[in-house]
């Protein structure tokens, strides 16, 4: 596994130079770079293949330069947990199939490139950085029920963490059989059926899972005007 840390971040944390990138599967590397908010470090680590991405506040830059790859891995386990249900043993598998942490240089223009839209269009999310507590759990989830493409060739958007589930099936690390886990939906796709609730209708089968699973209705509040807030609230309650 490799962890490509930006040439900002290096210098951050006082790291020497960094070795150029060996791995040749990118669903095993990671770019890592930081901003900073309340005075303190917000550090985002996004997957090269499928833009996976976890978002961590206040880890002093000492620590990260003592045990960057420890850091990573624990909020990597904790967002594959979190926000797509994969069983721990998966999760070990992976982990294990990516070999040995290593730090390097970062994997590419396009990798770069995606975790730095992430990074623009955070502050566009209105979710607030919660400041005592590491894991960004309200900003990871967004993160990873954003939708996009490929490509330009790629007539279809897609949703982050289904890509991610993908990148498992295809290494062997997880069965199309034994996925058990919902397929999710982007927030824009939620908030269509928040329109489709107040009309009425039964939400579809793939989002009613989701909502299920112990969404925080809070989180709706971030995209939703009130009265809308307070409708979805009351028919969650009914689902459950």
């Amino acid at each position: 596994m490799e962890f490509g840390l930006t040439d900002k971040l290096c210098k951050k944390i006082k790291l020497d130079t960094l070795q150029r990138s060996e791995e040749q599967e990118a669903a095993f590397c990671w770019e890592v770079n930081f901003d900073i908010a309340f005075r303190k470090m917000i550090i985002f680590i996004v997957n090269a293949s499928s833009r996976f991405a976890v978002i961590a506040y206040g880890i002093s830059p000492g620590d990260l330069r003592k045990n960057l790859p420890g850091i990573a891995e624990g909020l990597i386990r904790q967002a594959m947990r979190d926000c797509i249900g994969i069983p721990e043993t998966a999760i070990d598998a992976y982990f294990d199939a990516a070999g040995e942490a290593k730090l390097t240089k970062t994997h590419g223009k396009k990798a770069v490139g995606n975790m730095t839209r992430l990074m623009m269009d955070a502050p566009c999310w209105r979710v607030p950085v919660f400041t005592d507590i590491v894991y960004q759990d309200e900003m990871t989830d967004l993160a990873n029920h954003e939708i996009f493409k490929d490509g330009p060739r790629d007539r279809d958007y897609r949703v982050v963490m289904e890509k991610m589930v993908d990148d498992l099936m295809r290494l062997g690390i997880i069965s199309k059989e034994k996925r058990n886990m919902p397929r999710g939906a982007s927030y824009a796709q939620l908030k269509q059926e928040v329109m489709k609730l107040q009309m009425g209708a039964e939400p579809s089968e793939d989002v009613a899972e989701y909502l299920r699973g112990g969404i925080n209705e809070s989180r709706w509040k971030h995209i939703l005007t009130e009265d809308e807030a307070m409708e979805l609230h009351n028919r969650l309650n009914e689902l459950r």
